[in-house]
């Protein structure tokens, strides 16, 4: 709504569809838990890591990444079964591209977020060994 003004003389379109979609984003926004889950990347938690590490490599490796991109994989892996399908076909739409390629960013994300993780763990496991003493 406080954008309203800034936006009246150049706005263009259907007024309804602009105001539905600020409303299902900040309803996602809404839902979202700004904390990261195990659930996003669970294969890195493995018997020798501690999944506290791993959520704290990940979220340092999700800080690395500009914002949109960070919104994109969280948003992503928010929602199960139909409701999933259906966040990946709006998603797709708002950024104007095909449920594939949405695929594919996300993958190319996960892949680099999980090479990050696993860097940041393999440096945690490195610094926390203690000196061998005789």
């Amino acid at each position: 709504m406080k954008r309203l003004p800034e936006i009246r003389p150049t706005f263009s379109g259907e007024p309804a569809r602009y105001f539905s979609g600020v409303a299902r984003n900040v309803l996602r926004e809404a839902q979202r838990n700004k904390e990261v889950l195990p659930e996003v990347m669970p294969d890195l938690v493995s018997e020798e890591g501690d999944i506290s590490d791993m959520l704290d490599c990940l979220r340092q490796c999700l800080k690395h990444l500009p914002d949109d991109r960070q919104e994109l994989i969280l948003d992503y892996h928010l929602y199960h079964g139909r409701a999933k399908v259906e966040l990946h076909r709006e998603m797709a739409a708002e950024l104007s591209i095909s449920e594939g390629a949405l695929r594919t960013r996300a993958h190319h994300l996960r892949v680099n977020l999980e090479e990050c993780v696993l860097e940041c763990l393999k440096n945690l496991m490195t610094t926390q060994k203690l000196p061998v003493t005789s």
